[in-house]
């Protein structure tokens, strides 16, 4: 089950990463949906980041 939770998370924030990434050219620059889109991208990017270190970890401890 937990495997199964840290895949679809992974899944989701990489979907809301690229759809974010894509509504920055479609929406005006500077408008606050930009902003929100640009802060979205960001938080996606630190959540991919975050599982990635945890995994990381966790593969190292497991190793041990």
């Amino acid at each position: 089950m937990r495997g199964q939770l840290v895949s679809f998370t992974v899944k989701a924030a990489l979907f809301l990463l690229l759809a974010s990434a894509v509504m920055l050219f479609i929406v005006p620059f500077g408008t606050a949906e930009w902003y929100i889109l640009i802060i979205s991208c960001g938080l996606m990017a630190v959540l991919l980041a975050a599982i990635r270190i945890i995994y990381a970890v966790r593969e190292r401890r497991n190793k041990k």
